[in-house]
C-alpha cells in the first residue's frame, strides 16, 4: 500500500539543452526511484513559464493531495536567480517541501549578496569587484570571473582568470562577458590552492555534517591548465579537464586543524543562513592552510556521479535511498 503520493517538480528540458540542464533528468530519475523503494506513488511535473505559471501547475496538482513536493526547480521566467520563487510560492500556498527556504535560495543565489553578508559574519571570502562596487582590488593580482546568479561552474572557463593593471581594466573584462553572454559577472580575487567542499543536511531537524571532499587537478601543470573546476570539468565528458579532475573524501591526518575550522565556519553560515533542507559549501584553501569561503550552494546536485553531495553520503554508509529518506524526514 502506497504512503501517499509525492510531487517531484523540475525544470523542463529539452533535448537541445546543455549538459548542465539535463542533468536534472537522471536526478528526478534516482530521485523518484528512491521515494517508489520508500513506498510512495511518484508524480513527475516538469515546470516552464514564470511563478503564475507554477501557481497554475500547484493548482492542478492540489486536489490529488500530494504528501509533499521534492523542489527540483532551478530557474523561473528562465532565471537562475528567480529559483526562490518556486519555493515562496510553496511557502504561501502552505505546501510542504524539500531543500532550502525562499529566503535562503534569495540570499545565496545572489553570490554578492551572500558575500556581503559574510562580510557581516566576519568569515573569510575572497575579495571581489562588480560593476558598481569593491572590496580591496589589487592591481596585478589574479581575479576569476563568475556570473553573479548561476551554479554548477556555468560561463566559468580556462579563461575566466584574469590579471588587470586596474579596476577600470577589470571591469572591461565584466563587461565584455556580460554583452556576450547576457549574465551579469564580477571577478573575484583567486586564491591558489586546494579546492574542498563540505555538503551538511537537516535530517528530522538536526543538522547533520557530511565528509567534506577535495578536487585533485590531475597533469593540469603540465598541460599549463587553471587549476579551478569549471564548466568542462564538470559536464564536458570528452574533455581533458572532466577526465582530470577527481573527487575524492580521502585526507591526510595533517589535514585535522584545517577540516575543523571549515566545519565551524559551515556550521555558523548553517545557522545564520540556512536551518532547512540541504546546502554545500565551497572554500579554497591558500598555502598557509587558510580556507576561504567561495559560496554557499543551496541547490546542490544529488546525482550519483562519483562527486558532490552523494559522494560524501555514500561515504558516510548511506545509500542514494537513504539519503532521500533523511532529505524528506523533515516532511513526514
Amino acid at each position: 500500500m502506497s504512503k501517499g503520493l509525492v510531487a517531484i517538480l523540475y525544470n523542463q528540458v529539452n533535448e537541445s539543452a546543455a549538459p548542465d540542464e539535463r542533468d536534472v533528468l537522471d536526478q528526478v530519475a534516482l530521485i523518484a526511484r528512491a521515494l517508489g523503494e520508500l513506498g510512495y506513488t511518484i508524480a513527475l511535473q516538469p515546470v516552464q513559464g514564470d511563478r503564475e505559471d507554477l501557481r497554475q501547475i500547484l493548482n492542478n496538482l492540489q486536489p490529488l493531495l500530494p504528501l509533499f513536493i521534492f523542489n527540483l526547480v532551478e530557474a523561473l521566467a528562465g532565471e537562475a536567480k528567480l529559483s526562490y520563487l518556486a519555493s515562496d510560492l510553496y511557502e504561501e500556498m502552505r505546501i510542504k517541501y524539500t531543500g532550502c527556504t525562499a529566503h535562503t535560495l534569495q540570499l545565496t543565489t545572489n553570490k554578492i549578496l551572500c558575500k556581503k553578508r559574510l562580510e557581516k559574519l566576519g568569515i573569510p571570502t575572497p575579495a571581489w569587484v562588480s560593476l558598481t562596487e569593491q572590496r580591496d582590488f589589487t592591481a596585478k593580482q589574479k581575479y576569476i570571473l563568475k556570473p553573479i546568479y548561476e551554479d554548477a561552474s556555468v560561463g566559468v572557463t580556462q579563461k575566466s582568470l584574469v590579471i588587470a593593471e586596474n579596476i577600470a581594466e577589470l571591469r572591461g573584462e565584466l563587461r565584455r562577458l556580460e554583452a556576450s553572454t547576457g549574465m551579469p559577472y564580477f571577478a573575484e580575487r583567486y586564491i591558489e590552492g586546494r579546492e574542498i567542499n563540505l555538503p551538511m543536511m537537516s535530517e528530522r531537524g538536526d543538522v547533520v555534517v557530511l565528509p567534506p571532499s577535495e578536487i585533485h587537478f590531475l597533469g593540469y601543470e603540465a598541460c599549463q591548465k587553471e587549476k579551478i573546476l569549471d564548466y568542462n570539468s564538470k559536464w564536458q565528458a570528452g574533455s581533458f579537464e572532466y577526465q582530470n579532475s577527481r573527487a575524492t573524501v580521502h585526507f591526510d591526518s595533517g589535514d585535522c586543524v584545517l577540516m575543523e575550522k571549515i566545519k565551524a565556519i559551515s556550521l555558523q553560515c548553517w545557522h545564520h543562513f540556512v536551518r532547512k533542507g540541504y546546502t554545500r559549501y565551497d572554500y579554497r584553501v591558500d598555502a598557509a592552510g587558510n580556507p576561504w569561503l567561495l559560496e554557499i550552494n543551496a541547490n546542490p546536485c544529488l546525482s550519483d556521479n562519483g562527486a558532490g553531495f552523494y559522494l560524501s553520503a555514500q561515504t558516510m554508509g548511506y545509500s542514494y535511498t537513504d539519503l532521500i529518506q533523511s532529505l524528506i524526514s523533515e516532511l513526514i
